[in-house]
């Protein structure tokens, strides 16, 4: 997958993107479970308005904007 790198490796306030929806935005959180892949929360604007949704990390890759 797009992401190779850990839970530990994400760095809040840093820019992602997500490989399914081409959605950027920054790190405001991130929350680990047991039985799942981890999931970071990014945030945007999107038409003026502000954005957040949660993915899984495997979809996750580091944007250089």
């Amino acid at each position: 997958m797009e992401g190779e790198f850990d839970y530990k490796d994400i760095v809040l306030g840093k820019k992602y993107k997500d490989a399914v929806t081409g959605f950027i935005g920054t790190a405001t959180a991130k929350a680990e479970y047991q039985f799942d892949h981890p999931s970071i929360q990014l945030e945007s604007m999107v038409d003026g308005k502000p954005a957040r949704e949660w993915y899984s990390l495997p979809r996750i890759s580091r944007a250089y904007v």
